[in-house]
């Protein structure tokens, strides 16, 4: 019986596997996307216009110097005071000084509510009732909106740019923009292992130890893994902050603007929050790992809950700005914490010196009354995944078949046949019960997931295919 319900279990993970595939990455198929202009595009006006407003398919954030409005003698001619319209998120509004005709540049660069920094550039040319000025080549590249990463990407350029001495000028290149892609993969790593932890120790660890009446000293040692983990999230933090600071201002990287992007913008908010309660998180799990308590790891499990909502802070979801997605996101997250965070905890319990030391048989059982509740739990937690990716499929995806044509697609591609070597891994240490080569098994499942990891980094600093 026991093994009729594993090959149950393994092939809900093989049946799963399909949908997840697909649906895995559906929240970051939609950024902020310009959608109307005043000054129109292109346009010819005959009354200088007083202020440029920019509208977007969702709210963004307006930080550093986020619209330039230039002559052609490049002179800005806007107030420097661009703001996001108190009364609509999605607006930006940038007040003009006295404007002669000629033609004129808007060049703007804003951040969605999910990180990623959009930018771009268009023309329009002022002429009064009867005159008929030459219309110059700008290069627009705003009919859809230029998409960047989350802090790489393309900027929006082009023939027409007049050279000035305060002009912002791309600064990512492809080598920087693979390593913020990486940044941002190694902090959802951190960050998906660290809330891993507790549930794990609660769920699976303890109840199997007594159960099998040994074992439970085998994850003291999670008190140095979680100091570990927040390690490795502070400076997979101050690599993707320093690398949106460069995307989001168009300057190069200084101490000042640093401090600035830390404390003075949306996603250093995020970030400070995700550090301040993953070190409550490694604080609740360390005080847990020293005690014989269970309680304690309650308590770090409501942590590592709190930790996660700062990666659906900085979602797709967070733009829609109501309940559910954030709940389908957060629970999304939540999910792939306990599946991955488990398996690291997992190896580092039986890695340890405690286990070790057991006697071959109580090893044994102890191995394997954990595996029957771990695989349990992720079973779980693939259904969950594979439930709130659908119900984000419906709210993002309008044309899957648009991934196939675009980098995003292949990035894609490759996100998924991780996921598939993952779930094969899963499949086989399901099957195994602890035995044969399951440790070896539990290694190569981290690793893939840490790859798993690194290609949503790369999948996420992509233009979506909805905007391609």
């Amino acid at each position: 019986m026991p093994k009729r319900a594993a090959r149950g279990r393994a092939a809900l993970l093989a049946g799963l596997a399909t949908a997840w595939l697909v649906l895995a990455c559906a929240p970051a198929l939609a950024h902020a996307n310009l959608v109307e202009a005043s000054p129109p595009r292109g346009d010819k006006v005959s009354k200088p216009p007083e202020r440029v407003e920019l509208r977007f398919s969702e709210p963004v954030d307006a930080e550093f110097d986020p619209v330039v409005v230039r002559a052609a003698s490049g002179a800005r001619v806007d107030a420097h005071d661009a703001r996001v319209d108190p009364e609509d998120a999605r607006v930006v509004l940038a007040d003009l000084e006295r404007m002669p005709a000629g033609s004129y540049t808007v060049e703007w660069r804003v951040t969605s509510i999910d990180g990623h920094v959009v930018d771009g550039r268009y023309a329009f040319i002022v002429a009064p009732s009867g005159e008929d000025l030459p219309s110059e080549d700008t290069g627009d590249t705003s009919a859809a909106g230029m998409h960047s990463g989350h802090h790489a990407g393309h900027h929006g350029g082009g023939a027409g740019r007049v050279a000035s001495t305060d002009r912002r000028e791309p600064v990512p290149e492809p080598a920087a923009s693979r390593a913020a892609s990486i940044e941002h993969g190694l902090g959802l790593a951190a960050t998906a292992f660290l809330a891993g932890l507790a549930p794990f120790a609660a769920v699976v660890w303890l109840p199997a130890s007594r159960q099998s009446g040994v074992g439970r000293a085998a994850i003291r040692s999670f008190g140095v893994l979680a100091s570990s983990l927040l390690l490795a999230l502070a400076v997979a933090g101050v690599g993707e902050l320093s690398s949106y600071a460069v995307r989001a201002s168009g300057d190069p990287l200084s101490t000042g603007l640093f401090w600035q992007t830390l404390f003075d913008s949306r996603v250093g908010a995020v970030w400070l929050a995700r550090l301040g309660l993953a070190l409550l998180a490694a604080a609740a799990i360390t005080a847990a790992a020293a005690t014989r308590r269970t309680w304690p790891w309650w308590a770090a499990i409501g942590t590592s809950a709190l930790l996660i909502t700062t990666l659906t802070g900085s979602s797709h979801a967070a733009a829609t700005g109501r309940l559910l997605p954030l709940l389908a996101d957060w629970t999304h997250a939540m999910a792939a914490a306990v599946w991955m965070g488990g398996l690291l905890g997992f190896a580092v319990a039986l890695c340890s010196g405690a286990f070790r030391s057991l006697a071959p048989d109580i090893r044994t059982n102890l191995r394997e009354r954990s595996v029957r509740r771990f695989s349990a739990v992720a079973t779980f937690a693939v259904v969950v995944l594979a439930c709130t990716g659908l119900y984000a499929a419906i709210l993002h995806v309008p044309h899957p078949q648009a991934l196939l044509a675009v980098p995003y697609g292949r990035a894609l591609l490759v996100k998924l046949a991780l996921l598939t070597l993952l779930l094969a891994v899963g499949a086989s240490n399901l099957l195994l019960r602890g035995r044969g080569p399951f440790g070896r098994l539990v290694v190569l499942e981290l690793l893939l997931a840490l790859g798993l990891f690194v290609a949503t980094g790369f999948l996420t600093s992509l233009p979506p295919a909805s905007g391609a």
